[in-house]
């Protein structure tokens, strides 16, 4: 039995309408008692789901696999961590932990049954789970790591977090960052607080509504893109003087009661939380382009959907086994791919090479070609890109004639009519330029 810290805090549960988390008072769904790893063993309802043959109570299980610390201990850059419901039928929560390799292709590598969602399940996850599972250099390595904004996680998660400073911590130059589609989407355009005006002003003009979707894209911009803190300055102005613009000469279509409960959110969950959410904040660091626990979002709807998944009537074990299955299933999916794309690079570039030869080859004898032609044509370079190509039109012209012999035909043309009298030296090339043009345009002229 691990010896878990003795830290008291209420009982966390999710809301059934959507991914969002709800703190609730212990005794609102079971007794009068507060969620603690004391007061866990022993609420009746639980212990008597998971009493054991010895009379032991397991409070969290976690565990990974051979091939899954091989693959974190590889690419430990990215650490992203989300839980999920309905994968047991001790209704316990499923956190998974998650990264990237170098090509870009997700893996799963812990996995943990949590008796609650608490901060001290947290705290045991990321500072003696991880510990445990994953010896070595890998946690060291680690740069970002993601989660939603749930109070409980975020502060399990900053204790473990050393942002280079101190060494002793789980992850001691990690960064803590909120995943942003949980920011945007779930506490703004999917909040119940803002959801129904948005969508009757998007309904009532479609200008509005495309002054909402660029007025969220700017958001991701703040997010993802301004990697700098003058670009971050310059954006957050712009955008509050477009916000605080007033109603009778606002550029937009949006109504003033909307424009309110937008600068509501921007002032007091938006920009708030620019530390956890900015890309300018995480300059320097490994952040491989994320922003937010999509990839723990995907896994999670493998497991849920996947016919091999786990379903809510399995026990523990089996649905770590069907889990653990369904990771080595994809592992060996994705190797067969890379090998094959490996197998067929390899035939793609002998033949691009071969046509390269025959390219080149090509370009080669069409650049002597035309290189010995040069004698045919005359060039005025007008401007610094733009020259002016006619062929020598009367020497063609001889040839094609049956000319008789002896006759003395003329190596060049004569322009000698053409003259530039009384001419100031500052109008000179553009003076010399009209003489030029027209006489290349008293013959064929092939412009190049």
């Amino acid at each position: 039995m691990v010896n878990l810290p003795q830290i008291c805090s209420p009982l966390k549960r999710k809301k059934s309408f959507n991914n969002s988390a709800q703190i609730l008072d212990y005794n609102e769904v079971n007794r009068d008692v507060t969620d603690c790893p004391e007061a866990f063993a022993e609420d009746y309802r639980r212990s008597s789901l998971l009493n054991s043959s010895n009379g032991k109570i397991l409070l969290a299980c976690g565990w990974t696999t051979d091939e899954a610390r091989r693959k974190f201990d590889m690419f430990p850059e990215l650490l992203s961590g989300d839980d999920t419901e309905q994968t047991n039928s001790e209704e316990r929560p499923l956190f998974t932990l998650c990264g990237k390799d170098s090509m870009n292709q997700t893996f799963a590598h812990t996995w943990v049954f949590m008796p609650s969602k608490s901060q001290w399940v947290y705290n045991w996850i990321f500072e003696n789970c991880l510990v445990t599972l994953h010896p070595g250099t890998a946690l060291e390595r680690v740069h970002l790591f993601a989660t939603d904004a749930d109070q409980q996680e975020t502060r399990a998660a900053e204790s473990a977090c050393g942002r280079g400073q101190d060494k002793n911590s789980a992850l001691p130059n990690a960064r803590h960052r909120h995943c942003a589609w949980h920011k945007i989407n779930r506490n703004f355009t999917d909040d119940s607080e803002y959801k129904s005006k948005l969508i009757s002003a998007r309904k009532k003009d479609w200008k509005a509504s495309i002054e909402i979707d660029v007025l969220i894209r700017w958001l991701w911009y703040f997010v993802k893109y301004y990697e700098t803190a003058e670009e971050v300055n310059i954006a957050t102005q712009l955008l509050h003087l477009y916000m605080n613009e007033d109603q009778s000469c606002h550029h937009g279509v949006i109504d003033e009661t909307v424009r309110v409960d937008i600068r509501n959110f921007l002032s007091k969950s938006f920009f708030p939380n620019r530390v956890k959410l900015f890309e300018s904040e995480f300059s320097g660091l490994r952040t491989l382009g994320n922003c937010t626990t999509s990839i723990n979002e995907a896994e999670n709807r493998v497991y849920k959907n996947h016919c091999c998944g786990p379903r809510p009537q399995h026990n523990l074990a089996e649905t770590a086994n069907r889990i653990t299955k369904l990771n080595k299933l994809k592992e060996e999916r994705k190797s067969r791919k890379i090998a094959a794309d490996m197998r067929g690079t390899m035939g793609k570039i002998t033949k691009r090479e071969q046509m390269d030869d025959r390219l080149t080859d090509y370009a080669n004898k069409q650049l002597i070609a035309q290189y010995s032609q040069r004698v045919n044509y005359f060039v005025y370079k007008s401007e610094q890109n733009v020259f002016w190509v006619k062929r020598k039109n009367i020497k063609v012209l001889l040839e094609e004639e049956e000319m008789e012999e002896g006759y003395d035909l003329p190596t060049e043309l004569e322009v000698t009519s053409y003259h530039v009298d009384n001419c100031d030296p500052s109008d000179y090339k553009s003076a010399m330029t009209k003489v030029m043009r027209d006489v290349f345009l008293d013959l064929n002229v092939l412009g190049l």
